[in-house]
Order: C-alpha cells, then sequence, then structure tokens
C-alpha cells in the first residue's frame, strides 16, 4: 500500500508526531511511505501545488499527521485542505486518517474537522491515532531503562557466564525494539 503522511506540523522533521509516524513506518515495513512536507512549505505550495496533488494522486491512503496546540490544526494544515479542496482532485479509490499528538484537551475539535475535510472530499475516512505529546518519548525512556536493566540482571549476567555485552543480548534489543 502506499501510504501519504502529510506532516502538517510546523515544526517540520523536529515534530514529535511525524515521529509517531516514523515509527509506524518502521512496525510495517511492507508498506511504502511517502511524506509531504505541509507545515513547514506551505508558502511554495501555495505557488505551485503540482507536487502535492501528484503525491496524493500516488496515495491509497492519505495520513494527516498533526499537532493538536489549541483546540484545532495548524494553519499551514488548514490551508493545505483549502488548497486541496479548490483543486477538484479525484479522490476515488482513497481513504484518509489522521496521527495527532496532544494533551487530549478539546483535540476532539481538531479530529472532527479533518474528518469533515474529508467528507466535504468524498474521501472516507478511518479512525486514526491520537497520542500523547510524551507518548514516543515515554516508550524511549522505557527502553533505554530496560536495556539497562537487562544489562544489570544478575541471573541474566550468570546465565551468560559472567560476561555481558550489547551484542549478547542483541535478541532481548528486538523483543523490546
Amino acid at each position: 500500500m502506499n501510504i501519504l503522511v502529510i506532516n502538517g506540523s510546523p515544526k517540520g522533521k523536529n515534530s514529535i508526531t511525524l515521529h509517531t509516524c516514523l515509527f509506524l513506518e518502521k512496525k510495517f515495513p511492507g508498506h511504502r511511505f511517502s511524506y509531504l512536507v505541509a507545515g513547514q512549505k506551505i508558502k511554495a505550495l501555495e505557488k505551485d501545488f503540482s507536487p502535492a496533488l501528484e503525491a496524493v494522486r500516488e496515495a491509497d491512503l492519505v495520513v494527516f499527521c498533526y499537532p493538536v496546540y489549541t483546540f484545532l490544526v495548524p494553519s499551514q494544515l488548514h490551508r493545505f485542505l483549502e488548497l486541496l479542496k479548490a483543486s477538484d482532485i479525484d479522490l476515488s479509490g482513497k481513504a484518509a486518517t489522521q496521527v495527532t499528538t496532544s494533551k487530549h484537551f478539546y483535540d476532539v475539535t481538531a479530529h472532527r474537522f479533518i474528518e469533515d475535510n474529508c467528507a466535504d472530499m468524498g474521501l472516507p475516512f478511518l479512525d486514526g491515532l491520537s497520542a500523547d505529546m510524551d507518548d514516543i518519548l515515554y516508550a524511549f525512556r522505557i527502553k533505554d531503562h530496560s536495556m539497562g536493566a537487562m544489562m544489570n540482571n544478575p541471573k541474566l549476567k550468570q546465565k551468560m557466564g559472567g560476561k555481558m555485552s550489547e551484542g549478547m543480548i542483541a535478541p532481548y534489543k528486538k523483543i523490546l525494539e
């Protein structure tokens, strides 16, 4: 499946929401992910929207990826949707979903905004992921803590003949990822 992630974050590649999508890409290697930076490049897209239209045409699934700061999607993503709707692109055979990060304070208004815009364009919508802004950071802390705990586990050290190295626990590391 061709999955287009439309990154609506003004933070671009530093977006926590984008990193959640990058994590999903690692978890589902059988699918082809492509990324369109709408948040930081909206001014360029206003001048020439053709790269965005081509990316959407090639996609089977469009993932709107954005943070929710104050009740709604970032203004750049709002503008992207206006341009997409004005283009009259044929979206048949495609579906959309969303991945958001927020502190879950009225994020439903942003989610509904995307759902309603998809409905306006005749784009079937699938329920998405609404993550807390700290979820991915918390996951990395757990992984780091777990690896440290494994390296210092006396029973595991004894089982490995008292010699512990990163290479020796690599099979266990895979489980944590």
